[in-house]
C-alpha cells in the first residue's frame, strides 16, 4: 500500500467503511457534501463511493491515543495519482539494477537475472496502465 496525494489525479474507486453508531442518512449527506464541493474528482466511468457501515463500536489497541472513540472511518482508494508512485519505484529500481546493487543476495537464493527483467516489465505495464487512465477516458 502507498500514500499518494489525491490532488494529483482522479479517483478510480473509493471505499468508505464506517464503524460505530452511524446513521446511514448522515453518511449519505456527508458523501453528497463532498461531491457537491468537488473535493473528490472521479474518472468518468467510476460510480463514485462504495460505502459500508458496521454498527458495532470499533475496538482499538489500548495504547493508541484514539482509544475510546465510538466512531471510526476507514478508507481505501485507487487513484490515477498512483502512477507517480509506480514511476518513482521503477526509476529507483533501474538505478539499483544498473549498479547490480544487492543482486548477489537474490542469486544466492536461486533467482536468475531473467526474474528481475520480468518483474521490471510487470511494473512498467502497471505504470503504463495508470498513465493511460490519466491521459484518456477508458471505454467500458
Amino acid at each position: 500500500m502507498c500514500s499518494v496525494p489525491a490532488e494529483f489525479g482522479q479517483y478510480l474507486a473509493v471505499c468508505l467503511v464506517y464503524s460505530g453508531d452511524v446513521v446511514q442518512k448522515e453518511v449519505i449527506s456527508a458523501v453528497s457534501h463532498v461531491k457537491e464541493l468537488g473535493l473528490a474528482s472521479f474518472v468518468d466511468w467510476s460510480p463514485g463511493f462504495k460505502i459500508g457501515i458496521n454498527h458495532k463500536v470499533p475496538i482499538f489497541h489500548p495504547d493508541l491515543e484514539i482509544n475510546g472513540s465510538e466512531l471510526s472511518l476507514g478508507s481505501v482508494a485507487n487513484s490515477t495519482a498512483a502512477g507517480r508512485y509506480w514511476s518513482d519505484i521503477n526509476h529507483r529500481y533501474d538505478l539499483m539494477f544498473d549498479k547490480a546493487a544487492f543482486l548477489h543476495w537474490f542469486f544466492i537464493e536461486g533467482m536468475e537475472e531473467q526474474d528481475f527483467h520480468q518483474a521490471r516489465e510487470t511494473t512498467a505495464a502497471i505504470e503504463n496502465e495508470y498513465l493511460e487512465l490519466k491521459t484518456s477516458t477508458p471505454k467500458m
